[in-house]
This record gives C-alpha cells, sequence and structure tokens, in this order.
C-alpha cells in the first residue's frame, strides 16, 4: 500500500497518504490509501465522515508534474460558483453535513489502514487525470477563502519535505 506521509490533525493523531508502488492506468481505478497513527498511550476513535471523509475531500490537493494544482469536479463548481458569486461560494465552502458518521477506534501506539471505503481515496472517481505524475500536498485549511476561490498564488500547504507522489501511465 505504500510508505504513508503522515501530518498531525489533533494531539497524538495523524491521518496519512500513500500510493501503492508502480504505476496507475488511465481509464481505470486509482486508489490512495488513508492511514491513521494514534501515538498516545491510549486508544482514540476517529470520525468516518467529520474526520476521515473531510480529511479525504479537503485535507489534501493534488498538484500535476509542473507544479500547477489539479482541481476535482467539485472544486471545478466551487470556483465556476466563485467568479459568479463569491458570498454564496464562501457560505458553501463552510457546510459539512454527515449522514454516516460514527467512531473507529484505533489502538494506542498503532498506524492503521485498511482495504475498505473509509480508508481508501479514489481518486479516479473524483479527478479527471490523464497520464503524468502527481504529487499529494496536504492542505492548510486555515487560509484565506480568496485563496480558494482561484488564486493560485502562494499556496497554502504545510511544510513538510515528503510527498505522496504517483503517476497515471497510458493503457
Amino acid at each position: 500500500m505504500g510508505t504513508p506521509h503522515l501530518i498531525s490533525v489533533r494531539p497524538n493523531v495523524a491521518f496519512g497518504i500513500s500510493a501503492p508502488p508502480g504505476n496507475f492506468v488511465s481509464g481505470e481505478k486509482a486508489t490512495l490509501q488513508l492511514w491513521v497513527n494514534n501515538t498516545g498511550g491510549v486508544p482514540v476513535g476517529v470520525m468516518t465522515c467529520a474526520e476521515l471523509d473531510y480529511f479525504k475531500y479537503r485535507g489534501f490537493d493534488l498538484f500535476d508534474a509542473y507544479g500547477h494544482r489539479v482541481l476535482d469536479q467539485s472544486g471545478i463548481r466551487f470556483v465556476e460558483k466563485c467568479r459568479s458569486d463569491p458570498g454564496v461560494a464562501e457560505f458553501e465552502l463552510q457546510l459539512w453535513a454527515c449522514a454516516r458518521n460514527f467512531p473507529i477506534p484505533i489502538p494506542a501506539h498503532t498506524c492503521i489502514t485498511k482495504r475498505e471505503h473509509d480508508f481508501t481515496i479514489n481518486i479516479s472517481e473524483r479527478f479527471s487525470l490523464p497520464p503524468g505524475e502527481y504529487t499529494v500536498r496536504f492542505r492548510d485549511n486555515r487560509v484565506p477563502f480568496q485563496w480558494r476561490c482561484g488564486s493560485s498564488d502562494a499556496p497554502p500547504y504545510w511544510e513538510s519535505t515528503s510527498h505522496t507522489t504517483f503517476t497515471i501511465i497510458q493503457p
């Protein structure tokens, strides 16, 4: 499942993303793994929607080999809405609703992932990715709204020396 690159999301808890070794084939399913690392001395619960799904959709961005941010389908719609009505777009960015939200226990001193919905990120479902190399960067969600509304100046990413990369190849 690849080596995870982690970012702290709360005390003693880090989320990470990994890509499996090898390449993804264009037009086929491409799945990244989500990891949870509990460095604390007691078990913790991570919520399926409020934490894991939120992170999968708002915790990272993709960049192509040239360093350009690649928007997923919801990001494309969001930028279009920003152009027509920035106030509504800003309000919608703050919304996050959960219909399936329960805690998954993570034992103390454990880093886990699983081959199931809560721990996988189907990037081929969210992004239109032509063949090429891509990099995952963790997003700093404390950034000003104006950047998310389409500006690509001074990308708001956590400083990190390690990033997850993967390649999409021709069939």
